[in-house]
């Protein structure tokens, strides 16, 4: 059975490495994503808002297993690897966890660098075009990709010099110096904020 995911952020790699820890094999899955690496969007927007810590306890991470990552954190002996009474982890050490576990899985030899452009069902089977026109059939289809591709910018603030969303692909690190305003009262909003007030 040949498994198809679209997506390979966090959500995406977390099931591609379930799969193939319960035993299927590197041929029998696809992960769909116009990125190069895995979790790279997760990378690249908790490195541009200095998040130092995840949000979420040491037990929310990539590996089915639920203590892997404290094993982990113990084996390559990070220091300061949690923070709080939650014990978050530590951003840079759950990076390199992703990183060792999409390559001891082979993941990214299941890696097809593209986007889905259209997804049919065919009978029994899923059939998918991409981008590029090429065509994949495929018996079961995870959708899982993501909310961040088409950031919301209010009419006010459309086409503005200096207005950019922190999650645009064209994000330009230079408005950090210049900054003034932060819109918007999430998470990320305030991880962001604590940052601009450090410079």
């Amino acid at each position: 059975m040949h498994w198809t995911i679209i997506g390979g952020g966090i959500q995406g790699t977390t099931i591609a490495l379930k799969l193939r820890h319960d035993g299927l094999r590197k041929d029998e899955l696809t992960i769909i994503d116009p990125y190069s690496n895995l979790c790279e969007r997760f990378n690249i927007y908790t490195q541009r808002i200095s998040m130092p810590f995840l949000r979420s306890p040491f037990v929310h991470h990539i590996h089915p297993k639920p203590f892997h990552l404290k094993q982990y954190a113990k084996y390559h002996q990070y220091t300061s690897a949690y923070y709080g009474p939650y014990k978050r982890p530590q951003r840079d050490m759950f990076m390199h966890h992703v990183h060792d576990l999409v390559h001891q899985y082979e993941l990214n030899d299941c890696q097809i660098q593209n986007k889905v452009r259209k997804l049919n069902k065919r009978r029994d089977k899923w059939e998918l075009k991409l981008v590029n026109g090429e065509k994949l059939v495929t018996d079961c289809v995870v959708i899982s990709n993501g909310c961040t591709h088409a950031p919301y910018i209010p009419d006010l603030f459309l086409n503005k010099t200096k207005v950019k969303h922190i999650f645009a692909d064209d994000y330009n690190h230079s408005l950090d110096n210049d900054a003034t305003h932060v819109i918007g009262s999430g998470i990320s909003a305030v991880h962001l904020t604590l940052k601009l007030l450090k410079k």
